[in-house]
């Protein structure tokens, strides 16, 4: 009996948990902030933040990273 996830098994359970995540970061933008379930979301978030840190050894795996305003910029036109 296998004890261990591979990396497939891995990836299928991130690519689940990223849509509950964001089923979840959802509902809380609409429920009341200090009501019961809005509570439960805001654990179930952290936890699976915790489990794709135990998975990935990243705890910001979800949080995209600021991207740099230069992206926003056209490229100039050098040497014309």
């Amino acid at each position: 009996m296998r004890r261990t996830l591979t990396k497939l098994d891995s990836q299928q359970l991130l690519s689940a948990l990223t849509s509950g995540r964001v089923a979840l970061n959802q509902v809380l933008g609409v429920l009341p902030p200090k009501s019961g379930t809005a509570q439960l979301a805001r654990l179930l978030v952290s936890n699976i933040d915790d489990l794709a840190t135990l998975l990935t050894g990243d705890r910001q795996h979800f949080h995209e990273t600021a991207r740099p305003a230069s992206h926003l910029i056209p490229p100039s036109d050098v040497g014309d």
